[in-house]
């Protein structure tokens, strides 16, 4: 799927959940431009900057529904869809854990899709928020880092 069409299928996707979702289902709709990774072994030359375009609609305050597409560290193009369950929720900061397909990452299933989980927080207030979440070294495949993304509610 090239870039245009796929800003086109997430616009409309917004424009689903905006209007045709009850607030009883769906809570805030986050949109966020990528992330930024710390990766553990400094020295292998991986990108920490990986900019694109994210959506997070949160269900309730236990759930949330994540996809976007993003230059990832190995710069390729990664996409994912993923749902995050909040087990303990504070005022403004939920723990929880990530669990979802990726792909775009060569050496795992040849750059095609995979399921992967890891352990996230999410700090939300007005119309920002942000997830900080632990990506797990997998083998010499998929490489650790500590994950940063700033989220802006649209609705």
């Amino acid at each position: 799927m090239n870039y245009a069409r796929w800003r086109k299928t997430i616009a409309i996707t917004i424009f689903c959940f905006n209007f045709f979702v009850g607030p009883t289902q769906a809570g805030k709709i986050y949109i966020s431009p990528g992330m930024n990774s710390y990766h553990f072994d400094r020295d292998a030359g991986y990108k920490n900057e990986n900019w694109g375009l994210g959506v997070q609609v949160d269900f309730q305050k236990t759930f949330s529904l994540n996809f976007g597409r993003f230059k990832n560290s190995e710069d390729n193009l990664s996409n994912y869809l993923t749902g995050t369950w909040y087990p303990y929720v504070f005022e403004h900061t939920k723990i929880g854990l990530l669990v979802g397909g990726f792909d775009g990452y060569v050496k795992e299933r040849n750059g095609g899709w995979f399921l992967a989980g890891m352990p996230i927080i999410n700090y939300s207030r007005g119309k920002w928020g942000v997830n900080m979440a632990v990506v797990p070294k997998y083998k010499n495949r998929i490489h650790g880092a500590f994950i940063v993304q700033l989220l802006f509610a649209i609705n």
